[in-house]
Parts: structure tokens; sequence; C-alpha cells
């Protein structure tokens, strides 16, 4: 954990560069980002937050959203919960590519970490899906060396459906 000071409250330099971070990432939705940006600006206090609101004004005005459009900061609390509660979880997940047909999948994961990488959230999961096991499981008989578990990652923008299902 973060070590604090007990009383360290945010001066304005450390919200304006906490929001411009916040901006310049152009990870969330305009609905989910700018509460929080005004939130943040709101802890400066009055003379302050006027001064940060029009030095942001620009990177609020000219803010682009992520193609996705979808709001994440509920499912990002969601896997964040599982991954620190080590429960699984089943996702239905949007594997299309643009202009192609629809692929969607079904997966019951271990949920590991979540993520941020380049302008996108990730999960990074250990896949449980007893047909994928039986195919590594076929794949490390073949095989000369033994193979540790594969953790792979998953855009969290593309899991439509997530539920806990279980320790």
């Amino acid at each position: 954990m973060v070590q604090v000071k007990q009383n360290y409250c945010l001066s304005e330099k450390d919200i304006l560069a906490v929001c411009r971070i916040l901006l310049g990432s152009e990870a969330l939705v305009k609905a989910e980002l700018f509460p929080i940006v005004s939130s943040l600006i709101a802890l400066c206090g009055e003379p302050q937050a006027v001064v940060v609101e029009k030095l942001l004004q620009d990177g609020v005005e000219n803010y682009v959203e992520p193609q996705h459009s979808r709001k994440l900061i509920e499912q990002l609390w969601n896997l964040e919960n599982a991954v620190k509660e080590k429960k699984f979880i089943e996702i239905l997940y949007d594997e299309s590519e643009e202009g192609k047909e629809d692929i969607y999948v079904v997966q019951k994961l271990r949920p590991v970490k979540v993520m941020y990488i380049d302008s996108c959230f990730y999960l990074i999961a250990s896949i449980l899906d007893e047909e994928l096991a039986e195919i590594e499981k076929r794949k490390e008989e073949r095989s000369s060396f033994k193979r540790g578990k594969v953790h792979v990652f998953y855009q969290i923008e593309c899991i439509l459906e997530c539920t806990v299902v279980g320790e």
C-alpha cells in the first residue's frame, strides 16, 4: 500500500496533474470521466478551483472519447473485487472485428489482475474452460516440456457481461 501522510490533502497542482492524466488517457466516456474531473477540481476550494478549471478547459472541450463508447467504471469495480476475493467469473466476450461477422464467446476465468496499458483497460485471467484445459493437456502430453499457467489479456470494453460464479 502507498504510504501517505495522515492529514495530506491534494494541492491544486496535484489535482491539475491527475486531471491531465485522466483527460490524456482517453480511457473513459465523458459521462464517467467528467464527473470525476469535476469532483477533483471541487477539492481545490473556491479561488484555486476556478484557476484549475480554466487550465483544464481546453482538455475538457477537446476530449476524445474512446471508440468503444462503453461505460467501464462499474465493470472495473466488479472485476477488481473478483480479483481481490479470488472469485471465478464467467464472461460474455465480444471477439468481433470491425466490418466482420459478430463473434461472442462465453468463458469461465480466474481473474488475476486489472491493468491499464496504452489507453485500454485489460483483465488478465487464467482460462478455466474444461475444453481448453483438455486441449492444453493434450499439447503438454505431446510436448517435451511442461508449461505453466497461461494468462490471457481481455480488453475490458469487450466484456459484455460478467458474472461471479464462485471461488
